[in-house]
C-alpha cells in the first residue's frame, strides 16, 4: 500500500526555548501541505526527569528518547493509529522530499 506522508498526524518535538526552530518548523510542514501537525514539548532539564549523575550529553538523550516515549504513549499506543514524529532542527525543501512510500499490506499502516 501507498501511504502520504503529509496525511500522518504529525508532531514534531521542541523544547519551548527554541521558539525559532518551532516557528520554522511550522512554516516547513505548512508549505509542505501537512495536514494534522503540532508541536510536542520536549522533556528537558528543568522537567522532574533530570538525571544529575549523568553527563550532560547522555541527559540529553535520554531526555530526547523519554519525549519520543511520551508521544508513542499517547497517541499509537493508545489508538493505533499512525504518527510521524520529527525533530525541531529536521529540513526539508519541495524537491528532495518524498511525501508517498510503499508499505507492507501487512503494516499497521493507513
Amino acid at each position: 500500500m501507498i501511504c502520504d506522508l503529509r496525511d500522518f498526524r504529525t508532531l514534531y518535538i521542541n523544547p519551548n526555548r527554541y521558539t525559532h526552530r518551532f516557528k520554522n518548523m511550522y512554516e516547513q510542514l505548512e508549505a509542505l501541505g501537512f495536514k494534522d501537525f503540532k508541536k510536542h514539548n520536549a522533556f528537558e532539564y528543568t522537567d522532574k526527569h533530570t538525571f544529575t549523575n549523568l553527563s550532560p550529553m547522555f541527559q540529553r538523550l535520554l531526555l530526547c528518547g523519554l519525549s519520543h516515549v511520551e508521544i508513542l504513549e499517547n497517541t499509537i499506543i493508545r489508538d493505533g493509529l499512525p504518527v510521524l514524529i520529527l525533530e525541531d532542527d529536521c529540513e526539508s525543501s519541495h524537491l528532495d522530499f518524498k511525501y508517498k512510500h510503499r508499505f507492507p499490506d501487512i503494516a499497521d499502516a493507513y
